[in-house]
């Protein structure tokens, strides 16, 4: 069974999630992949966040597998992004316990 990764792209549409690829697209890491590997893993694009000065910022970002080109949603996993930073080119952005970045 083929499953294709959706995320919400963070913008709400009339209080609905703006359901976007996960694969496909330029990415080294997702471009000419459609689906999921077979044990259902995919491998996600990396994320980024910009602001002109210190800022602490929190994202709920749904995401949800379709059955090959199909149309219904099906939840798998909802990432909850924490960004900070308190100078320019310093930050950490946390995701679940899975992601803990901090630069430098």
């Amino acid at each position: 069974m083929a499953l294709a990764p959706h995320a919400s792209s963070l913008i709400l549409l009339d209080g609905f999630p703006n359901w976007v690829n996960v694969m496909g697209g330029t990415s080294a890491i997702t471009g000419g992949r459609t689906y999921t590997d077979v044990n259902g893993t995919f491998e996600d694009a990396p994320l980024g966040y910009c602001e002109s000065g210190p800022f602490a910022a929190t994202l709920t970002q749904p995401l949800s597998v379709t059955v090959g080109a199909g149309t219904t949603y099906y939840p798998i996993r909802t990432n909850h992004w924490t960004l900070t930073s308190s100078a320019i080119n310093a930050g950490n952005i946390y995701n679940n316990g899975d992601v803990n970045v901090t630069y430098p």
